[in-house]
């Protein structure tokens, strides 16, 4: 397994693993919603060969105090 970072070409198959790994596509939604709006930080793919096999992204979190 080889870990790095999430390039375009991964997209559509975190899209895949995020959308198999969850009863509904809101956290696949959401992974796409925090790329487009520039707020994913981090986002790291886990690579078995050529397949996604993991994802992680990280985003910052505002909370009220």
């Amino acid at each position: 397994m080889i870990i790095r970072p999430e390039s375009a070409n991964h997209f559509s198959a975190v899209r895949s693993l995020h959308t198999a790994a969850f009863p509904t596509p809101a956290e696949a939604n959401l992974v796409d919603q925090l790329r487009a709006s520039g707020d994913a930080v981090v986002s790291l793919v886990a690579l078995e060969g050529y397949e996604v096999i993991g994802h992680v992204m990280l985003s910052p979190l505002r909370a009220p105090f």
